[in-house]
């Protein structure tokens, strides 16, 4: 089973469109469908459940987890309006989401892959996962930083489980969106570790 995030927007429903190419739809596509015109994003796809995100969430958060073995997340799920100005609804949707989701892939020893953004280096010129060069303008790139700089704090704390789970996902953990390339790798990549894989058309 393979989860998508934000799975009814144009980046997550070309990943669902990505994995059906693979061979593999055994996907849970999670959304908000509020703006009900996303969905002529998934019409084309092949998925085993769509699920609401609040719903999703209660449900992981009381223990009412999805059947099946859990191979990968890939979350793409957010507000990613960048002149949205209400902070905590910002956080709750893509930091505190995104936490719970991320302690989810480990219990269950999942692939966890999640788009972070451009967003964190904020006017700058130097593109680098380094605290001089993240310099966010605005609510959304801060939440977006908030998470990554979670992750690393998780990953400096962590015990010898939970060190082998970032150390197995290092290179597959965080995208920044315009990095489309290793986006399509990792699709192939959590294909084929799942042992499902089919052959990509030159």
């Amino acid at each position: 089973m393979i989860v998508v995030t934000g799975g009814a927007g144009f980046i997550g429903s070309n990943l669902v469109r990505g994995l059906n190419a693979r061979g593999r739809d055994d996907i849970i596509v999670v959304d908000d469908l509020s703006d009900g015109t996303k969905f002529v994003n998934l019409v084309d796809c092949r998925i085993a459940d769509y699920r609401d995100r609040d719903d999703f969430l209660a449900d992981l958060l009381a223990g009412r987890e999805p059947a099946g073995t859990l191979d990968a997340v890939f979350h793409q799920g957010a507000c990613s309006t960048t002149t949205e100005w209400d902070g905590r609804y910002m956080l709750r949707n893509n930091y505190e989401y995104s936490r719970h989701l991320l302690a989810w892939c480990q219990r269950r020893h999942a692939a966890f892959i999640y788009a972070s953004s451009a967003a964190v280096y904020g006017g700058g010129q130097v593109f680098r996962e380094e605290p001089a060069c993240e310099t966010p303008l605005n609510v959304y790139g801060w939440s977006k930083l908030l998470f990554d700089q979670y992750v690393r704090r998780l990953g400096d704390a962590a015990g010898a489980e939970t060190r082998e789970f970032l150390d197995r996902s290092r290179d597959r953990v965080l995208i920044k969106p315009f990095e489309v390339e290793q986006l399509t790798s990792m699709v192939s990549r959590v294909v084929a570790e799942t042992g499902d894989a089919v052959p990509t058309p030159e």
